[in-house]
């Protein structure tokens, strides 16, 4: 395995933060040489990161939930008809529009 590979892998282990977003300060440079390295060392690479990017997703999946049921709760349709004409409101966030 290489040294840069195992250096990796320990910073994974050490500082996880650093690492499963993108542009972060290391995605480019595995990116750079990722199509160099063997077989090995990407799979041990992909092994170390697999947990911190799951524990990622699982955090992103349960805000953008958390985020659309807030966002159904502060949403509100309403239909109405008056003097021979029909309205549309729809009232989000604060915001009023009407059509």
């Amino acid at each position: 395995m290489e040294n840069g590979v195992k250096i990796l892998i320990e910073r994974i282990k050490t500082n996880p933060e650093e690492f499963g977003e993108t542009g972060d300060r290391w995605s480019s440079v595995v990116g750079k040489f990722r199509q160099f390295m063997s077989a090995e060392d990407r799979v041990a690479l992909d092994e170390a990161l697999r947990p911190v990017l799951m524990e990622k997703f699982n955090k992103e999946v349960l805000n953008t939930l958390i985020r659309t049921e807030q966002e159904q709760e502060q949403s509100e349709l309403v239909f109405g008809a008056g003097n021979g004409e029909s309205t549309i409101t729809y009232k989000t966030k604060g915001r009023l529009i009407t059509s």
